[in-house]
């Protein structure tokens, strides 16, 4: 499956989200576990995209015990 960034940071804060939510976190404990400010977290819960460049979405996947795995095929 062929991604772009954009879609690829939807996957990624969608599922970060979800892990918040699974963990049942209140967004000031989000905020401790995953380093970041508490509006940022607001930001994120609300899926604002474009508040977030795809490292640190990735960096955020590890904080909430996701894995991130990265697939390189040449294409034909």
């Amino acid at each position: 499956m062929k991604y772009d960034n954009l879609e690829l940071r939807k996957e990624l804060i969608s599922a970060i989200v979800e892990q918040i939510k699974i963990k049942e976190l209140k967004q000031h404990d989000a905020a401790i576990l995953l380093k970041i400010r508490q509006p940022k977290v607001c930001l994120l819960m609300n899926k604002k995209i474009e508040n977030f460049r795809l490292e640190k979405l990735i960096e955020l996947a590890g904080r909430v015990d996701l894995q991130v795995d990265l697939d390189i095929k040449l294409t034909t």
